[in-house]
């Protein structure tokens, strides 16, 4: 999100993850933003192309969920509880249709 920095408070609790830490473009001064571009090797016989892209936002990674999940302290158990009464539903942000 906008203004996260990864050396802030919390920062041995809240890492960035899947290969963004060298990213030169991802979070560029704590903006929130990144560039991601995709390459999609289409056959010469390709005529009309349709696109659809959505940018989904979770708030908590399931992986982290099942840990929490499964975990007996009483800080986890409660975080289960709430958990349970949502939805559990990515966000969607934003949405695409390109015709090509």
């Amino acid at each position: 999100p906008c203004g996260f920095a990864p050396s802030g408070a919390d920062a041995a609790h809240i890492a960035v993850r899947g290969g963004a830490e060298s990213d030169a473009n991802f979070n560029t001064h704590g903006s929130g933003s990144d560039t991601v571009t995709y390459r999609i090797a289409l056959p010469p016989s390709a005529a009309k192309l349709s696109i659809e892209v959505e940018l989904l936002y979770q708030s908590v990674p399931p992986e982290a969920v099942a840990r929490l999940l499964n975990s007996r302290g009483l800080e986890a158990q409660a975080f289960a509880r709430m958990y349970r009464r949502t939805s559990n539903k990515p966000e969607r942000i934003q949405g695409q249709r390109l015709e090509l």
